[in-house]
């Protein structure tokens, strides 16, 4: 009995290394975990990425594990050992890791009574330096949001006036839900002037609004001078970003332009929301989140327009059929939007263009913004500029044909006209058989575009 024994936990030993050495770092432990069909492999799984964030407590890098372990630790019933990981790291020197370390505890706090909320928050206050104002700032919108669920308006308000501190050195997502905390105590005191004089000031950073805004200043029925000033405001501030700096451009294309169309729905200029849904689609990302949006807004600015689901649903079926079929469902391709900042942006970028006509990643920088500036056509032909100057590489030669196709595919859903445009920079007019005037000659792409764009649109 007692040499089975003895095997047994040999056995036990033998497997508990064998987990320990097969993980040659954090990311092979993780997969692990996610693939073991058994508890042993998933908790030593769990204790080497716990092991990684306490060892490596001042990198970046344990912030990011920290999210695979709160995953990790839910399925193991290791809650406790979690916090308990967060709590030491929260200490960290490193204030990317010690921000996400008091996120995780927040939302445990959060399962806490209202008042015990607080209690914890104002417990890690105390212990913040008051120069670290990310971590204040996000510590004191969540004791707003604890001191609402009571009804003390006085302590969300004192809360959000603390956040108005900070000005410009707080984030914009916690200096914006402090400066709506502040308008939503106004409106009810029925000082509905100073709320959108406070609301203003958000007009004063350099910050695109975030998601939800325009929700929030509908919600608190706003004057639409107010309104038309954010929709202003936006134009303004994704028009402002220099060229050479493409990330930010479309990090603020694809915030500002889902609150302009609410905006202008809101104050029911639809005919101007079905303008901005145009090239809403036309710069959205590809992600499923952001296209689908777009789509979804703008189905829901045809009911409005219409007043019925004609359009709306011709229009939802054409994203899905994906064909010539789908034609009747297009949104029309013009007129193109007259607004003083977009007519400065497109001769911006086309002198622009000029000026950088054998840079190819200039180019499709620009051949994007000229999308935001309701200009595809002006984009298709500074994309096939880029094409022509792009070096003789697979990658960057894909990124421009990419940019030269994207209208046509957004504006026609229809797989012939990408088709032909894909032959056209492959073979040229003359198409893949070299011969002009035979049957598989091929329009230029911006005559392909302007043919099929619109073709067969629901009248309006």
């Amino acid at each position: 009995m007692r040499r089975m024994m003895l095997a047994a936990v040999a056995a036990v030993a033998v497997a508990s290394a064998t987990a320990e050495q097969q993980f040659a770092d954090v990311k092979a432990a993780i997969a692990a975990f996610s693939s073991a069909t058994n508890d042993t492999m998933r908790r030593s799984a769990y204790a080497y990425a716990r092991d990684y964030a306490l060892e490596h407590v001042g990198e970046t890098a344990a912030r990011d594990v920290l999210a695979q372990m709160r995953t990790m630790a839910r399925s193991l019933d290791k809650e406790s050992d979690f916090r308990s990981t967060c709590e030491r790291l929260s200490e960290s020197t490193n204030s990317i890791v010690r921000f996400s370390a008091l996120m995780w505890l927040c939302d445990y706090a959060r399962e806490l009574d209202a008042e015990k909320t607080t209690a914890f928050i104002d417990a890690r206050l105390a212990k913040i330096a008051a120069a670290d104002v990310p971590v204040r700032a996000f510590l004191l919108c969540r004791r707003m949001d604890a001191r609402r669920k009571l009804g003390d308006e006085a302590g969300v308000v004192a809360a959000a006036d603390a956040i108005v501190a900070f000005g410009d050195d707080c984030p914009w997502s916690n200096y914006s839900q402090a400066r709506f905390a502040q308008a939503e105590a106004l409106m009810r005191k029925g000082e509905a002037d100073a709320a959108e004089t406070c609301l203003s000031t958000l007009l004063e950073r350099d910050e695109v609004v975030s998601q939800g805004t325009a929700r929030r200043l509908l919600s608190l029925r706003t004057g639409k001078a107010l309104q038309e000033r954010f929709v202003a405001a936006i134009w303004e501030k994704i028009a402002a970003v220099p060229f050479g700096n493409a990330v930010l451009f479309r990090s603020r294309v694809q915030s500002g332009m889902p609150e302009i169309v609410e905006l202008l729905v809101g104050m029911g200029r639809l005919d101007e929301a079905l303008g901005e849904c145009r090239v809403m689609l036309l710069t959205a990302s590809s992600s499923q989140w952001a296209y689908g949006n777009a789509v979804r807004q703008t189905a829901d600015v045809l009911k409005r327009l219409d007043g019925n689901l004609g359009r709306a649903f011709a229009f939802l079926e054409s994203q899905k059929t994906n064909g010539v079929s789908a034609a009747a469902g297009l949104l029309p391709a013009g007129p193109a939007m007259s607004d003083p900042v977009r007519v400065a942006e497109r001769e911006k970028c086309l002198a622009f263009a000029g000026e950088n006509r054998s840079s190819w990643r200039a180019l499709v920088e620009c051949s994007f913004r000229l999308l935001w500036a309701d200009s595809a056509e002006d984009s298709m032909r500074v994309a096939m500029s880029a094409f022509a100057c792009a070096p003789f590489s697979a990658k960057e030669l894909q990124t421009c044909a990419d940019a030269v196709m994207h209208p046509v595919s957004v504006m026609t859903r229809d797989k012939s006209a990408v088709a032909a445009v894909r032959s056209y920079l492959l073979y040229g007019e003359a198409g893949r058989d070299g011969v002009r005037g035979s049957a598989d000659d091929v329009a230029n792409p911006v005559d392909v575009y302007r043919s099929h764009a619109g073709k067969g649109a629901v009248a309006e």
